[in-house]
């Protein structure tokens, strides 16, 4: 089973290195950190935002990152900066990061790409989002994807980055529930690099379509 596994998550992430050294657009993250219930083991989890080459919004769980000593806002941007690399990608090229306002997490991105959302600009993004989807009649998305081969291409390229910045940190927090992590005890490496494959494959499933 656990070759199986391994074998999967190989693939898939060989996958997903591939559509992504394809992006059209900068891309957006979310960022959380999860401590078990013991408080013995923490992780750093990141999830990647963009838009297809379709005018589709995106989604791909990158994986964790066991995070040792001191939630130090310099080990976190580190160790995002870590596994943006075993994907191709480096930290520039990150449009905007949404984090859950954690202290030590928003200062770990405190420059201009860092995006932390009260409940107040959540409900707004999405409010916003829904009138111009109504009000036109159109997907937003589907709006802005023609005019990337006209004189307005720079102006549709930021237009796409924008809207796929996740309005709260809300995805890679489902990652954490979802996987059932609460319950989870990992004394040793091995372990956690079986939880890091199972997360990857089960959270991305769809990349398989790509």
């Amino acid at each position: 089973m656990k070759s199986l596994l391994a074998n999967k998550f190989e693939n898939l992430q060989d996958t997903i290195k591939v559509f992504l050294s394809k992006l059209l657009h900068r891309f957006s993250l979310t960022c959380d950190i999860w401590s078990d219930s013991g408080l013995k083991n923490a992780y750093l989890g990141v999830t990647l935002h963009f838009v297809d080459a379709e005018a589709n919004l995106r989604r791909v769980f990158l994986g964790l990152r066991q995070l040792n000593g001191s939630h130090t806002s310099s080990l976190i941007r580190r160790e995002t900066e870590k596994l943006l690399q075993e994907y191709g990608l480096t930290f520039s090229s990150a449009f905007k990061v949404v984090t859950d306002g954690g202290s030590n997490v928003v200062k770990g991105f405190n420059d201009d790409r860092s995006a932390e959302s009260s409940q107040a600009d959540k409900s707004w993004i999405q409010q916003a989002l829904n009138r111009v989807k109504s009000s036109v009649g159109i997907d937003p998305l589907k709006y802005w994807a023609p005019l990337m081969n006209t004189d307005s291409r720079h102006i549709a390229m930021l237009a796409m980055e924008v809207l796929a910045i996740p309005a709260t940190s809300a995805p890679i927090e489902r990652v954490f529930s979802q996987a059932g992590m609460a319950t989870c005890k990992h004394r040793n490496r091995t372990e956690f690099e079986l939880l890091n494959s199972q997360l990857i494959v089960y959270c991305n499933l769809y990349v398989d379509d790509l």
